[in-house]
């Protein structure tokens, strides 16, 4: 994400969003919780994108039919954290049951955060208690950012991912999850995974 942004001169927030906008998921609340400056970087690489359609550069119908070289491209750009591309990568190429490779990067990303913060598995069991205690700003083990605002911005993310897709997926099966969906999400958790690997600072015996 991060070699993408760049390539096209935006922030990496910005371009998640450009991303999920062209698979058609819906991201306005979170295009508002931006800066203005990521927010301006995401309507201008949207509209250059209708531009460019209109002029015939790029077809519609075109972007429907992905081949496997294309997915396998999309792969690449989106998941750049060794470890979630391994364990997801081959559930998102197979295009069947989608929700294994949410589910996957989901605990992916648990375990990263247990690992970083040196929280046992036996602490926090659940995902949301641990993503707060790890992430919170009042109480960050882990500090992605000296500004709260930021730091605050992280961890609502990172909650958001956790109790909106990763919780449901775990406790059950689902068939309505697609591969635009699957790769987005994927994504997003790769971004998280970006930040916590660069963190500033990590918070030994960061009060309770």
């Amino acid at each position: 994400m991060s070699r993408l942004a760049s390539q096209r001169g935006i922030k990496s927030e910005a371009m998640l969003l450009v991303l999920a906008a062209q698979y058609g998921i819906g991201c306005q609340r979170a295009l508002r919780r931006l800066d203005p400056v990521a927010q301006n970087q995401v309507r201008e690489a949207l509209q250059a994108k209708v531009d460019s359609r209109s002029k015939g550069v790029t077809k519609p119908a075109d972007q429907d039919r992905r081949t496997p070289d294309q997915l396998t491209s999309c792969i690449s750009l989106l998941l750049t954290d060794p470890e979630l591309r391994s364990r997801c990568a081959d559930l998102l190429r197979r295009g069947r049951h989608l929700d294994r490779a949410v589910r996957e990067a989901a605990t992916v990303l648990e375990n990263r955060l247990r690992e970083r913060s040196g929280l046992g598995k036996e602490q926090e069991k659940s995902r949301s208690g641990l993503v707060a205690r790890v992430l919170h700003p009042d109480r960050a083990i882990i500090v992605v950012s000296q500004d709260r605002s930021e730091q605050e911005g992280v961890f609502n993310l990172c909650k958001g991912v956790m109790e909106a897709f990763g919780n449901r997926l775990h406790h059950g099966l689902s068939e309505g999850v697609t591969v635009q969906e699957a790769l987005a999400l994927c994504g997003t958790v790769n971004v998280i995974l970006n930040l916590v690997e660069r963190a500033r600072e990590i918070r030994t015996g960061a009060r309770q």
